[in-house]
């Protein structure tokens, strides 16, 4: 499993994806794999969100965050995968205002 998402993840190339560096295959039987992606500096959506009064962020923030969900979601379906475990504690919000996920 580990190495069918590697393959896949290796080939993308998008601003709100975050890139796959390596993959290390740590045990002879390939029951162990590592897969090594670029780091995101920020903080998850989830805990962005949390630390907001009422945990609400402001609506053109949503709006950007949501366009650039979708933007992501878009290129990797174009690809033949869907992601099956998106969540706010897998989506990264950079100081940026640009997400990664």
């Amino acid at each position: 499993m580990a190495e069918r998402e590697a393959t896949f993840a290796s080939q993308f190339r998008h601003r709100h994806v975050v890139s796959l560096l390596h993959v290390i295959i740590d045990s002879p039987d390939r029951e162990r794999v590592i897969l090594v992606y670029d780091l995101v500096e920020g903080v998850e959506l989830f805990d962005l969100v949390n630390s907001q009064p009422d945990c609400h962020l402001p609506e053109g923030r949503c709006r950007r965050y949501f366009r650039q969900l979708c933007m992501a979601v878009e290129y990797i379906h174009e690809r033949g995968v869907a992601h099956r475990d998106i969540k706010p504690v897998r989506i990264f919000a950079p100081t940026e205002m640009c997400l990664a996920a």
